[in-house]
């Protein structure tokens, strides 16, 4: 999705890169934190482990097929855990 106009877009590039690359990779990492916290909420699960899959399939989950899904999922510790093998989408 595209939705930036492309002077702004242009704009925004041009203040980034007079920035150091320490505070790019702070910015991100800050953004990326954020997102995390906003996904955690959302989910409201009382299982630790249960919430690393649903934020893993959250994030990563459109990017793997269900047999790539099922091997990342059972280094968090899930064995044929439905989630794994569901349509991953935005109700996850």
């Amino acid at each position: 999705m595209k939705d930036t106009n492309s002077l702004i877009e242009k704009k925004i590039i041009s203040l980034m890169k007079v920035r150091s690359g320490i505070d790019r990779l702070r910015m991100g990492a800050e953004m990326f934190d954020t997102a995390k916290s906003l996904v955690m909420r959302s989910l409201n699960e009382t299982s630790e482990r249960k919430l690393r899959l649903k934020i893993f399939l959250r994030f990563y989950g459109t990017e793997f097929n269900p047999e790539q899904r099922g091997k990342i999922a059972f280094t968090l510790g899930h064995i044929n855990d439905e989630l794994i093998y569901e349509k991953v989408g935005k109700n996850i």
